[in-house]
C-alpha cells in the first residue's frame, strides 16, 4: 500500500466520506439558493418536469445524428408525450416542455463555440418564452461565472430559469455505485426534492434521473447514439443556419465512440451507469428505458422504442 493510500485511509477512519460528502452537499445547495435569490429564480426546491408533466412517457432529445432520421409520425409520437431537450437542443425547431443547459468552464479554443450558444439562446428566447429552464452542474462552478452564465442568457427567460440542485456520483465502480443507489432508494433520497439529483458521467443520466424523479413510467432516449460523435445540427447545418441559429463547431473527430461512452476517458461509461441504474433502481419499479432507435450503440441493452 502506497503512503498517499495509507493516508487516505486513515482519513476515512477519522472523518467517513458520507459526513464530508453531507458538508459539501450543503454548502453547494447554500450557495445555489444564494443566486437563486440575488437573480431572481425559480426555487431550486421544485421539480419544473413534474409540474409540466401532463403524460406518463418522457422522450430525452439528445443531439446525435439519428435526430435527424426520425420520421414524421415518430416526431408525432413525441409530440403527443412529453419530451426534455438539453444544451444545444434549441439549435432543432421542436420546443420541448423542459430544457436543460449545463453549466462548466469554457476551455481554451472553445469561446467561439460559447458565444455560438449564447447567440442561440438569444434567437430562440421567443420560442422559449413559457418553457422552464434548468441549469445543471451548478456546484461544480464558481459563483461568479454561475451569475456571469445566467446575466449572458435573454434577460426574458430570467424567470424561466431554475438551478438544478444535483451531486455528482463519488463511485467509478460498479459495487460502489450500486451501494450509493441502493442507500439512497432506502432513505427514499432518489424521490425527494430535499436531496439533490445525482449524476453521473454525462447529462443523460442526469435526465433519467430527473424523468424518475418526476414520476414517469416510459423513459425514450432520442438521438443518444454514443457509436459516433456526429450531431443532427451538423447534417443540417445549412438550414439552421439559414434560420438564423449558430451551429457549433465539432470537437472531437466523428468516427469514433462518444466520449461518454469510451473507457478512455473514465471508466464508468455512460453504458455501464445506466445499466446499473436500470437493472437497480428502474426495472424494480416497473420504469421502462428505451431507445428511440436501434441504431443506437445502447440497443439492445436497452428495447427500442420506434420498432426500427
Amino acid at each position: 500500500m502506497t503512503k498517499k493510500n495509507l493516508l487516505k485511509r486513515i482519513k476515512h477512519r477519522i472523518r467517513p466520506r458520507w459526513m464530508s460528502t453531507l458538508r459539501r452537499v450543503a454548502i453547494s445547495r447554500a450557495k445555489l439558493a444564494s443566486v437563486s435569490r440575488q437573480l431572481g429564480l425559480r426555487s431550486i426546491d421544485g421539480n419544473p418536469l413534474r409540474a409540466v408533466r401532463s403524460s406518463d412517457t418522457l422522450f430525452i432529445l439528445g443531439s446525435g445524428g439519428s435526430i435527424a432520421t426520425l420520421t414524421e409520425d415518430e416526431w408525432k409520437a413525441i409530440r403527443s408525450a412529453d419530451s426534455v431537450g438539453f444544451n444545444f437542443w434549441p439549435i432543432h425547431d421542436h420546443v420541448p416542455d423542459l430544457y436543460v443547459t449545463e453549466i462548466c468552464d469554457v476551455p481554451a479554443g472553445q469561446e467561439q463555440n460559447y458565444q455560438a450558444y449564447c447567440d442561440l439562446m438569444a434567437a430562440r428566447a421567443a420560442d422559449y418564452a413559457n418553457t422552464p429552464i434548468l441549469i445543471k452542474d451548478g456546484e461544480r462552478v464558481r459563483r461568479e461565472w454561475l451569475e456571469a452564465y445566467i446575466r449572458n442568457l435573454p434577460e426574458s427567460l430570467r424567470h424561466n430559469i431554475a438551478l438544478s440542485w444535483d451531486w455528482e456520483f463519488p463511485d467509478n465502480d460498479e459495487p460502489g455505485m450500486v451501494a450509493t443507489l441502493r442507500t439512497w432508494a432506502r432513505y427514499g433520497l432518489l424521490d425527494k426534492s430535499s436531496a439533490p439529483l445525482l449524476r453521473k458521467r454525462a447529462s443523460v443520466f442526469y435526465m433519467v434521473m430527473l424523468g424518475l424523479r418526476a414520476g414517469y413510467r416510459e423513459i425514450v432516449l432520442c438521438g443518444v447514439d454514443l457509436d459516433n460523435n456526429d450531431y443532427f445540427y451538423r447534417i443540417k447545418e445549412a438550414e439552421y443556419l439559414a434560420k438564423g441559429r449558430p451551429v457549433p463547431q465539432p470537437v472531437y473527430a466523428t468516427s469514433v465512440v462518444h466520449k461518454t461512452d469510451n473507457a478512455g476517458f473514465g471508466e464508468m461509461t455512460l453504458s455501464r451507469a445506466l445499466a446499473i441504474l436500470d437493472r437497480e433502481i428502474l426495472k424494480p419499479r416497473g420504469i421502462q428505458l428505451k431507445v428511440a432507435l436501434r441504431s443506437s450503440r445502447l440497443y439492445p441493452m436497452l428495447p427500442d422504442h420506434f420498432g426500427r
